[in-house]
């Protein structure tokens, strides 16, 4: 009885964090001048108004960066990822952006070209899955709180030739329970999972640009 009490407490509080990291993943500093808006895919997502996205005919995907962060013992801090995971996700990222505005989308050598938007991505957290295996060393209880994988990312689009921001976009995401979790037999599973999603998601928004309120 102990053990599960433990159990269930444990799992409350995993899941209060994410509620706060939820509503807490934008500085207000990077949304001023813009107005908060709909985005499927977005936990949070701020637009400039009366921007027209349709005079824009070309992407451009800018280096993935990373945010900064020192406490190493945080499970998903950025901190912790090794250079050759970081050089990993970021291709993976321009990989999956490239594909997916490939065909509806000319994609642009440089920034700075006439008509074309910049999607600036920034990974605020990432944590690996872990697979079954990892029972044995983390115990049952560990690895199906801190067995699945994480990401949170932020994403800018700006105008290439001017360098204004005209949307920002943020989301952070845990994969599903680890007895539920098809990722667990790839070591960057869930959070390749959330950055596909997200790159899909782009491809939905970009073409109208986001939904934003009505002005009264």
């Amino acid at each position: 009885m102990r053990r599960l009490i433990f159990a269930l407490a444990a799992a409350t509080i995993f899941a209060l964090s994410g509620q706060a990291m939820a509503r807490d993943l934008l500085e207000p500093s990077a949304i001023v001048g813009l107005s908060k808006a709909d985005v499927p895919g977005f936990r949070e997502a701020f637009g400039l108004p009366g921007v027209d996205y349709a005079r824009y005919g070309q992407i451009f995907i800018a280096p993935l960066a990373w945010a900064e962060g020192a406490d190493k013992r945080n499970e998903d801090a950025i901190a912790r990822i090794t250079p050759k995971n970081r050089e990993y996700l970021a291709r993976r990222w321009a990989e999956m952006t490239a594909n997916r505005f490939g065909e509806g989308r000319k994609l642009a050598a440089s920034a700075n070209e006439p008509g074309t938007l910049v999607i600036e991505a920034k990974m605020t957290s990432a944590r690996p899955n872990r697979t079954p295996y990892d029972m044995r060393e983390m115990g049952l209880m560990n690895a199906q709180i801190y067995g699945v994988g994480s990401a949170g990312m932020q994403i800018a689009i700006r105008d290439g030739k001017t360098g204004e921001v005209l949307m920002i976009l943020a989301d952070r995401r845990d994969g599903e329970n680890f007895r539920d979790n098809f990722n667990l037999a790839f070591f960057w599973g869930d959070t390749e999972q959330f950055m596909r999603r997200w790159a899909s998601a782009l491809t939905e928004i970009l073409p109208a640009g986001p939904k934003l309120p009505k002005a009264s």
